[in-house]
């Protein structure tokens, strides 16, 4: 669900999602962790309801936040931290707060947020200038962030901010005529985004938007691409685990891309029997596949034969001489599912 779609069904332009506060250097805050923000807690809630203004025109504004919290609690998002600190930061129907929100623009953009961190590099840009360190961090976090963006952004962006008469950063815009080159076209360059994310992992949402970029890059058949979001959406390493998704992209990794290290994960999966059903002999398998395309796999055989009959060590040797034997994957149907690379606190 797209968070436009929401606000316009209350007659809201999320043009105005901006952080366009005119204030001096001096005086606006750098959006540090507040801890007293407790989104998951009703009486903070409440807390922030009371501020809403008592006007016919603000009425709406109650239900609307409940309808971010409810597609946030769906689909692991975090709509509600982005519109909660769109309103402080305007001080759209609530008295301005901009420490409160920038600080839920950050929480939302830690979640993967591409518009949180896009508003908060502009924000910075403007009133503390484009040399200023939380201008550098949030540029780069939002460049990050591009993964979730599709087609045209310069186009996108920019009508938002010219509906409040300001234009873009010219650091945004680089950003958006270099996320134009690589889109569709360079598949190893997403890949590449993704590994330096995964690799550094500098900033809260790092895995998350490096499980983006590596579907991004799936999307365009890029082989290593496809095994780095198996095994990602496989382990929950900072996102949901996605079953579904890893059912389909590592038997593609392993039985057209042959990678090695697909079928070493497949069995580790398949032994565990955590998302896919438990098959001794399909793991015992994978593993002579791997060891076929050159994997040192010789202790882990070793290990899985203590867990496993002969009968079955032999039957799968058997099945293993086969070159056009597949691997085989059962997900298991009772695991729940979530938005591929949904983020995880994980």
């Amino acid at each position: 669900m797209d968070i436009h779609m929401i606000l316009r069904r209350h007659r809201l332009s999320f043009a105005v999602i901006s952080l366009l506060v005119l204030c001096g250097s001096a005086f606006c805050p750098t959006p540090a962790r507040a801890d007293e923000i407790a989104l998951d807690d009703d009486a903070w809630w409440n807390r922030q309801y009371a501020k809403i203004h008592d006007t016919e025109e603000c009425a709406f504004l109650k239900p609307h936040w409940e309808d971010l919290m409810n597609v946030d609690k769906r689909f692991s998002l975090a709509f509600a931290p982005l519109g909660v600190g769109w309103n402080f930061l305007r001080g759209f129907c609530v008295d301005q707060d901009i420490a409160l929100g920038a600080d839920l623009m950050a929480r939302a953009a830690e979640h993967g947020t591409v518009w949180a961190a896009i508003h908060l590099a502009q924000f910075f840009d403007r009133t503390r200038g484009e040399n200023a360190p939380e201008t550098r961090e949030w540029m780069q976090r939002a460049k990050y962030a591009m993964s979730l963006f599709g087609e045209n952004p310069m186009q996108t962006v920019s009508k938002r901010y010219r509906d409040l008469g300001e234009e873009v950063s010219h650091q945004l815009v680089e950003i958006f005529s270099w996320h134009e080159t690589i889109w569709k076209k360079d598949a190893d360059a997403m890949y590449q985004m993704g590994m330096e994310l995964i690799e550094n992992n500098n900033y809260p949402e790092s895995k998350v938007l490096a499980c983006k970029w590596f579907s991004r890059a799936a999307a365009l058949d890029h082989p290593k691409a496809r095994y780095r979001l198996a095994r990602q959406l496989a382990l929950g390493d900072g996102v949901n685990a996605e079953p579904l998704d890893v059912e389909l992209l590592l038997y593609t990794a392993a039985n057209r891309d042959r990678n090695p290290d697909a079928y070493v994960l497949a069995s580790g999966l398949l032994r565990a029997g955590d998302i896919f059903e438990k098959h001794l002999p399909h793991a015992y398998f994978a593993l002579l596949r791997a060891q076929a395309l050159g994997s040192d796999v010789s202790q882990r055989l070793v290990d899985l034969e203590f867990e496993m009959s002969e009968v079955e060590i032999e039957s799968a040797k058997r099945r293993a001489k086969y070159d056009n034997a597949p691997l085989v994957l059962t997900r298991k149907k009772i695991h729940p599912s979530h938005p591929s690379c949904s983020y995880s606190s994980r």
